[in-house]
């Protein structure tokens, strides 16, 4: 069922990223993730004519190896994951088991698909967070009580404070 007028459009036509849940436009779409931070990348494709196609099968890459990274995803990146009939989306839960403070670049791929092109990328990192300081309105800190305290959080790069 392939058709001969796939273009890099047609990922923009067909598929609505949403991160979290929350609908991101594809200029938009940029993923910030912290050590032991998990997030969910959703592509959502309700009235897409690549549903059902045998030839559409997808895959979540990532640039450069994840493994280096420390980026776990599941499904795995890679693997190809069917858009069967009945699916509206399909999710990738992606986590970050370490800091790497490096750039990473993930995009779709429907290799079974003549002529399909990637997906536009999804720049990422994962961020160095370190705890710049602490205050607190207590004098005194005992253990086993609730203390209310405020963190300000310096991101890498760049060491501004973040929101």
């Amino acid at each position: 069922m392939s058709s001969s007028s796939v273009s890099s459009q047609t990922w923009l036509q067909n598929f609505r990223p949403y991160v979290n849940g929350e609908k991101v436009r594809w200029p938009d779409l940029h993923l910030h993730l912290v050590a032991g931070e998990c997030i969910d990348l959703t592509l959502e494709f309700e009235y897409s004519y690549l549903i059902g196609d045998p030839e559409s099968p997808l895959k979540l890459c990532c640039e450069p190896d994840a493994e280096s990274l420390g980026l776990v995803c599941d499904p795995p990146f890679g693997q190809l994951v069917e858009m069967a009939e009945g699916l509206i989306q399909l999710t990738w839960h992606i986590c970050a088991h370490k800091t790497s403070g490096s750039p990473f670049e993930l995009h779709f791929e429907m290799p079974l698909y003549p002529g399909m092109p990637p997906s536009p990328p999804v720049p990422g990192e994962v961020a160095a967070v370190f705890i710049d300081s602490l205050s607190c309105d207590r004098t005194e800190a005992y253990v086993g009580y609730e203390i209310n305290a405020q963190a300000s959080m310096l991101a890498f790069p760049g060491n501004q404070p973040v929101p």
